[in-house]
């Protein structure tokens, strides 16, 4: 074999390195780019239920208030029942 003939098996040879780290590379650039569209889409997608949690907590708060302020209506008109019962229950006993 001359030298000419190495020199050409050699350059061969990382050629094909070369090919096969550029295939590589390809292939990851295709991934990149496929999980850069599914990260797009979950962000999408989470801000869409940040949207409706938020949704839900603002119901939920206003439904609190309005139970919070029928419990504080139940609770006075039970305290002036009772206090009506317990006035007729001395007068009665007088």
């Amino acid at each position: 074999m001359s030298d000419f003939e190495r020199s050409l098996s050699i350059l061969d040879s990382r050629l094909v390195s070369i090919e096969s780290k550029l295939d590589r590379i390809i292939r990851v650039e295709e991934r990149q780019n496929t999980q850069s569209a599914d990260l797009k889409r979950v962000f999408v997608r989470v801000e869409n239920l940040e949207t409706r949690i938020r949704d839900l907590e603002l119901s939920d708060s206003a439904g609190s208030v309005r139970t919070q302020s029928n419990a504080g209506a139940i609770t006075v008109i039970v305290s002036a029942v009772v206090s009506v019962v317990v006035g007729l229950l001395i007068w009665k006993l007088k």
